[in-house]
């Protein structure tokens, strides 16, 4: 079905002031678990120029808060700034819920089942359904919900102007659940929820998600099995993420695919898209392996450095919430205007990647 998919609002679960962590309080905990740096190293860890690889805070929820806390919280807030940017929205009208991630509290039920109910959509309305792609997980779904939309306008043969809602909505607890306080990675990683309202409009196709490429990378799918989680014999005992690159080898050969594959196959995005990356309207929202790594990889894509909006010097590594929080910071700090072509982006386990081109109401 031809028409607008648009995102009517955005909203995250917020970080306490008291929840925010900066690396000298992380370097504090390794150093209490034998983990010293050398001197050099540690300057430089600290410094707010430099960072860990540019990260300089992160946000820890706390042990008794769970992925799913925090997608809850973005849903609430969410669904406050949806009925204010649109009259006609209601929990009631949303007609497919999708979410997600790195982090599940659990595999049964589904987080977006969850919310379904939490948040006040009759049960025998919406679908509702978890993506399973790591760091690609909700990039994914904002796929998956259009493509859903799309096909129930079709089915229930909507007319023009008819409309439909969706919500990409969750969470990461990455930075305290699946976090490894005896290793380096303990500066990487930090929670965060997000959450999209997404409106379907039958017409015209001019804005909102214009076009989208997910491809898997199926060859590449040992480098995220060393991640440790799931329900192999080989995995008791194992605390997620402890035995992720075993020494370094897998972080290398994961960077050397998103540099050497994933970057050039989004510059052909963007031209497929007839638009040139370095065009001063277009910006990049992708995934936030690191501040500098975030970055580094638009620059390798063909953006200039200043088109790549990242939040990851704040937040660190949150997995799935991070092209989203990206987004949300560009729309708020006003980066993002009407008529901009946002390029949202995520990569991760499988491993895969998901390309949205999305033109700015």
């Amino acid at each position: 079905m031809i028409g607008r998919t648009e995102i009517i609002a955005i909203e995250q679960a917020e970080p306490r002031p008291e929840e925010m962590v900066s690396n000298m309080e992380q370097l504090d905990v390794l150093r209490v678990n034998g983990i010293e740096l050398m001197p050099a190293k540690y300057a430089r860890y600290v410094d707010p120029c430099h960072g860990f690889h540019g990260i300089q805070t992160r946000w820890l929820s706390g042990p008794k808060t769970t992925s799913y806390h925090l997608a809850l919280e973005a849903g609430r807030n969410l669904f406050q700034a949806a009925a204010a940017a649109d009259r006609n929205f209601t929990p009631a009208k949303v007609v497919v819920y999708h979410s997600g991630g790195s982090t599940p509290d659990q595999i049964y039920s589904s987080c977006a089942n969850r919310l379904q109910e939490d948040l006040g959509t009759p049960s025998d309305l919406a679908e509702a359904r978890d993506i399973s792609k790591g760091c690609g997980s909700l990039t994914d779904a904002l796929i998956v919900v259009d493509r859903c939309l799309r096909c129930i306008a079709e089915d229930d043969n909507l007319q023009p102007g008819q409309t439909l809602y969706g919500a990409v909505i969750g969470g990461e607890a990455i930075g305290d659940l699946a976090n490894e306080p005896n290793s380096i990675h303990y500066l990487l990683w930090g929670c965060g929820g997000i959450g999209l309202g997404v409106r379907f409009t039958v017409g015209q196709r001019d804005r909102g998600i214009i076009r989208v490429r997910t491809r898997s990378l199926g060859a590449y799918a040992y480098l995220t099995e060393s991640y440790g989680i799931g329900t192999s014999p080989e995995y008791y005992g194992q605390r997620p993420n402890s035995i992720m690159g075993r020494g370094g080898v897998y972080a290398q050969e994961v960077q050397k695919l998103v540099v050497g594959t994933i970057a050039p196959a989004l510059e052909q995005f963007v031209r497929d898209c007839g638009l040139d990356p370095a065009a001063p309207d277009l910006v990049l929202c992708g995934h936030n392996p690191t501040y500098n790594g975030a970055k580094d990889f638009g620059v390798a894509a063909g953006f200039n450095r200043d088109q790549v909006i990242s939040v990851a010097d704040v937040y660190a590594n949150t997995s799935s919430v991070g092209a989203f929080a990206n987004y949300r910071h560009g729309r708020k700090t006003g980066q993002i205007r009407s008529g901009c072509h946002v390029f949202i982006v995520g990569y991760g386990a499988g491993f895969d990647y998901q390309f949205i081109h999305y033109r700015e109401p």
